[in-house]
């Protein structure tokens, strides 16, 4: 089990709360069908399976990074707000993986990578829940 520092500690709950108000102010936004969702919808489940390979405690396999910039790669023909900042994080965590100095940041790799990854997946959750209430408010 890893143990995380105060600070790391911080840095997680700050991310959980930001991927929270990320989900609340956007789902109530969608009162009819986005028509992007259906490229979000289709991005999202190749990057989570991009994203469940990562292991930041672990041996992550190499290209992963490439997958996650692939998967995300259609999200550049869209707009919409939970679709740019699943974009930039997916290549925010993209970059870590790859061993990209463009988001270097001081502390343990391991810890931000962590971080990374679930905010990663915080917005990918909130893409999906804001697609999701798009087709139930018109449904």
């Amino acid at each position: 089990m890893v143990m995380f520092s105060r600070t790391g500690r911080i840095l997680l709950l700050t991310q959980a709360i930001a991927a929270m108000v990320v989900c609340l102010l956007t789902a109530p936004v969608a009162t009819a069908h986005d028509p992007e969702c259906d490229t979000i919808m289709a991005a999202g489940d190749q990057l989570e399976a991009a994203f469940d390979q990562v292991e930041p405690q672990g041996y992550t396999p190499p290209g992963v990074g490439s997958q996650i910039r692939q998967a995300a790669q259609p999200l550049y023909q869209v707009s919409g707000v939970t679709a740019v900042d699943l974009r930039n994080w997916s290549d925010i965590l993209a970059a870590k993986l790859d061993h990209d100095r463009r988001y270097l940041q001081e502390g343990s790799d391991e810890l931000w990578l962590t971080a990374d990854l679930n905010a990663a997946r915080s917005h990918l959750l909130a893409a999906r829940r804001y697609c999701t209430w798009s087709v139930y408010t018109t449904g």
